[in-house]
């Protein structure tokens, strides 16, 4: 993407993340990660999630993670409609205030690992 002002990469992905407010008060948020950086995720939620929020961000179990990673915490800082992403859910935009940058990385590997594989089939 040339015309993206991004300073970091990103991973595109659509694996499962858990998102957990921060107040005991609010449920979990089950969502899509569309991608991934070292500075935050984009992910697609079913409802609109406040700016400011704070959330942990936790990437699920799938085939690819054998267990769930907690990535970090981190703040809603943009939410879109955007109708290019998808037709039924948002997108949201969240910062890292408190990543675990060693679970980071490990993400980052998984992901480069899974677009290697994908590569080899085609």
């Amino acid at each position: 993407m040339p015309d993206d002002p991004r300073k970091f990469r990103r991973f595109e992905t659509n694996l499962s993340v858990l998102l957990k407010p921060e107040q005991e008060s609010s449920e979990n948020i089950e969502a899509k990660l569309v991608d991934v950086s070292s500075n935050g995720i984009s992910v697609l939620v079913e409802k609109p999630l406040p700016i400011g929020e704070k959330l942990e961000i936790e990437i699920q179990k799938s085939r690819h993670v054998f267990m769930p990673i907690l990535i970090g915490s981190g703040e809603v800082v943009r939410m879109s409609d955007d109708k290019k992403i998808t037709s039924v859910a948002l997108h949201a935009g969240i910062h890292f205030t408190d990543p675990d940058k060693s679970a980071i990385q490990r993400l980052l590997q998984i992901l480069q690992r899974i677009r290697l594989a994908e590569s080899r089939k085609r």
